[in-house]
């Protein structure tokens, strides 16, 4: 604090040659009380502006500890900030910039008690970010979200600090606004909560793909989902990251429940759909690996056809070549079965081989073959035909 006071006094003498006319508002603001003084704050313009509020500043930085909880000290405080005029901010020296934003970080952590005050540096800051920088703020409005109970705050402030964080914040901003999100402290700004993290995933990508490695599968495939809903504010390597990392979350996940809920099915054929959308190709052994996790389920009936044939005709995409060898073990199975009726879905088979066809290799043969002389529908033994004729020798 006292460093600050001090910053605040050097400042004050930096502008004293704006109050060199005698004006009377600052006479009124030298004479005055505290009304008086906000009076005279709110009056001013040009360069008494800038004299009347770095005073004001200086005073009500000095008075705080005094006065406490006192309204009026609080008036003069929000008038001081918002009356500070923004042209100076932008046009003065960066050592005098410096200066009036350790003032306001000083007015935001001193008036804790007063919502009002806070949100008006919020707000005043924000407004002239471009003449900032704002890596120190932002990290002081981190920490007070982490040291401060979120959900006993008033709303107004939260919302003012999310929106903050969502323009000016830095990866640990979007650490923090995770965990809000996932602790459910703040259950009325959950859209906020998301729009923060879909703006800041820009610059904190590596924070993301950490969380969703750490969290549980439920938490991971809940961020994940926002995100595929949102897809289009992301760009392609985001995407394709999250997808991948989730696909590899859910085959240890798979693997040890041996079951998927419906909700989480659907996120992951987002996430099937995002690396076929982008030819995601380095992702090819991993997808392999998910598809041997996925028949084991559809075969026990917890996994939708629907979703199956989509990821098995995501294997020509993404996966390729890698595929050829557990697709032709999954149609040597099914012809295996063909001969009881119903046993195998004709649409199921007919994605495999147009997926083996459209790979195009040649160690597909022997099964291809053998697929048209089983009792399948007419389009399935059409597609085995075709398929045969595409492949590359």
């Amino acid at each position: 604090m006292r460093k600050l006071i001090a910053a605040s006094i050097v400042f004050c003498l930096c502008v004293f040659s704006f109050a060199q006319d005698g004006s009377s508002l600052i006479e009124k603001y030298v004479k005055g009380n505290i009304s008086d003084k906000t009076s005279a704050v709110r009056e001013a313009s040009g360069n008494d502006a800038v004299w009347l509020s770095t005073n004001a500043i200086s005073f009500v930085l000095q008075s705080k500890q005094i006065l406490k909880n006192d309204r009026d000290l609080d008036g003069l405080a929000v008038a001081a900030v918002l009356s500070f005029p923004a042209d100076y901010i932008k046009t003065t020296s960066s050592q005098n910039r410096e200066l009036i934003l350790d003032n306001f970080m000083g007015l935001f952590l001193s008036f804790g008690g007063s919502t009002t005050v806070q949100t008006a540096v919020l707000n005043k800051t924000l407004a002239c970010k471009q003449s900032f920088s704002l890596s120190a703020f932002s990290s002081m409005i981190n920490s007070y979200l982490v040291e401060n109970d979120a959900g006993a705050l008033d709303p107004g402030l939260v919302k003012s600090m999310i929106l903050f964080l969502e323009e000016t914040g830095n990866s640990e901003s979007f650490n923090v606004i995770y965990n809000l999100r996932a602790d459910n402290v703040l259950p009325a700004f959950k859209n906020e909560l998301d729009e923060a993290l879909l703006i800041l995933l820009g610059n904190s990508l590596n924070e993301a793909i950490s969380i969703i490695k750490q969290c549980d599968f439920q938490q991971a495939t809940d961020l994940c989902s926002m995100f595929f809903a949102k897809k289009d504010k992301i760009s392609k390597n985001s995407l394709c990251n999250i997808a991948e990392n989730l696909i590899s979350k859910s085959i240890i996940y798979m693997e040890n429940a041996g079951s998927l809920s419906k909700e989480n099915e659907k996120v992951l054929d987002e996430a099937v759909g995002i690396l076929n959308e982008f030819k995601w190709t380095r992702c090819a052994d991993l997808l392999v690996s998910y598809f041997s996790n996925v028949k084991v389920l559809y075969e026990n009936e917890m996994y939708s056809e629907e979703c199956y044939i989509r990821l098995i005709r995501s294997l020509n995409t993404v996966s390729s070549v890698k595929a050829v060898s557990p697709l032709i073990e999954t149609l040597f199975q099914m012809n295996s079965r063909a001969e009881t009726p119903g046993s195998v879905p004709g649409e199921v088979v007919l994605a495999v081989v147009q997926t083996l066809g459209a790979i195009g290799d040649k160690s597909a043969f022997d099964v291809l073959l053998a697929t048209t002389y089983y009792n399948y529908p007419e389009k399935v033994l059409s597609a085995a035909q075709l398929a045969l004729a595409e492949l590359k020798w």
